[in-house]
């Protein structure tokens, strides 16, 4: 019982370290404007597009 006591406060005292000193930071939201919405979607479509065109041309095989 007592060494997992210490390892709690090994632990603690790791991570105030880690914040007191900047290297911990909280994760924050990522600044959105009203075209990055669209953006995303916009790429993945296009992308799933070439990939069926360029499949689509080789499966052509006419004897």
């Amino acid at each position: 019982m007592t060494i997992l006591l210490y390892c709690i406060g090994a632990a603690l005292l790791v991570l105030t370290g880690a914040a007191a000193s900047g290297g911990l930071t909280l994760p924050r939201r990522r600044e959105t404007s009203a075209g990055d919405g669209a953006a995303p979607e916009d790429q993945l479509t296009r992308d799933i597009r070439a990939l069926l065109a360029y499949g689509g041309e080789e499966e052509n095989d006419e004897v």
